[in-house]
């Protein structure tokens, strides 16, 4: 297989993602790819169809920040053909065709129509996205997906350490499949981002765009919810035709459906509510030591430190338990633990690298427990960099 590899444009400009196609029994297509020309933009061709990104000014900022969210994020793993994940870029300008095939790894429009394609649902990706209720099961999937969200993972620290051999699980995956970028939304932050991924729509589909929404008739906000989406993400629509599901942390999924499976709702979720379906799930959660929302880092580090590996370890334990169910057909985890820790300590210490061992060794128990016949996804909503300014558009108002 061949790592897709985007091209850089300018060190301050907003950089591509890139995402990893690996594991499972292969469908027989070796995925080629190659490097785009021309307008300075990251092109890439996808089994015959052709999308692009144009190249975007530089940006200036001026100010003091340590690290930040940026456009270049991890991975996408999966045996299946990728598809274009969602983004609302300008129309595909032509490419060059492929002269050994036509597949290659792209950044992906739609990558709901990639998860179908990964479960063998490939009709189903145009279905209406209604309510889930009364629905038939259409048939049993001969493989089921696991989908691992590592929240803010990036190359830029994941390539070194795969290469020092830290993290043999992930590189497996590299190894036996195909890696490319993956472009988040605009702005690459993690509410929008995670809701594109799992409803393959942009901002102005699903009406996030933030972690604040105004309130209708007023000049408040209040934190967006899972009601703040108008789009149906895929366990809803999976729902819908019988396919059971289990939901794990993904933002924005607050307050829970109810889904044919096991939904607990991700960051942005008060600890007092139920944030779990069935709703008696919760109070398990909760005696179990379990946080929905891993919170703000506290002055005191150590203590900090402490609690994002005690988190990490009860996700995993929860999670395993769930893998381990038979009557599952699709199942999705965000691990919010790296995002929080590299707001603070990324480019600072070796903390960052050290989470991401321990999040390669819960990919290796999650990849064992699902079974050789499941496919595997990984994937990150963005990245992270350090700047040395920012520009403060309400000061220079």
């Amino acid at each position: 297989m061949v790592r897709a590899q985007g091209v850089q444009r300018d060190q301050e400009d907003v950089r591509p993602r890139r995402a990893i196609f690996c594991r499972g029994r292969g469908t027989g297509h070796e995925h080629e790819c190659r490097e785009g020309d021309g307008a300075g933009g990251h092109r890439w061709e996808l089994w015959g169809r052709r999308s692009a990104r144009r190249a975007q000014p530089s940006r200036r900022m001026e100010g003091r920040v340590r690290a930040s969210t940026v456009r270049q994020g991890l991975e996408f793993v999966g045996r299946s053909r990728p598809l274009r994940h969602n983004a609302p870029f300008p129309e595909p300008v032509p490419t060059r065709r492929s002269t050994a095939r036509k597949s290659t790894v792209t950044a992906h429009r739609d990558t709901l129509r990639a998860f179908f394609r990964v479960l063998g649902l490939a009709p189903l990706a145009l279905a209406a996205c209604g309510d889930s209720g009364g629905a038939k099961r259409l048939y049993r999937p001969e493989q089921r997906l696991l989908v691992i969200g590592w929240d803010g993972a990036t190359f830029d620290l994941v390539d070194p350490l795969v290469a020092a051999g830290r993290l043999p699980n992930l590189a497996t995956l590299m190894r036996t499949g195909v890696s490319a970028r993956l472009t988040s939304t605009l702005i690459p932050i993690s509410s929008a981002a995670w809701v594109g991924a799992v409803t393959g729509k942009g901002p102005g589909q699903t009406g996030v765009y933030s972690f604040f929404e105004p309130v209708e008739g007023t000049y408040d906000v209040r934190l967006i919810s899972s009601h703040s989406n108008a789009a149906s993400p895929i366990w809803r629509i999976l729902t819908g035709h019988g396919l059971g599901v289990n939901v794990f942390g993904v933002p924005v999924t607050y307050p829970p459906e109810s889904v044919l499976g096991t939904m607990v709702a991700g960051m942005l979720s008060p600890f007092e509510a139920d944030y779990a379906w069935p709703p008696e799930y919760t109070q398990e959660l909760r005696d179990r030591g379990f946080l929905p929302d891993l919170g703000k880092w506290t002055a005191d580090q150590d203590l900090s430190w402490a609690r994002l590996l005690e988190q990490l370890r009860i996700k995993e334990e929860v999670v395993l338990e769930l893998l381990a169910r038979p009557d599952w057909d699709f199942s999705m985890v965000v691990f919010k633990n790296l995002d929080v820790l590299s707001h603070h300590r990324y480019g600072i210490d070796g903390s960052v690298e050290e989470l991401l061992e321990a999040l390669d060794a819960t990919l290796g128990k999650l990849i064992e427990r699902a079974g050789p016949d499941t496919n595997v996804i990984v994937m990150s909503d963005h990245g992270f960099a350090s700047y040395p300014t920012a520009f403060n558009v309400h000061t220079w108002l």
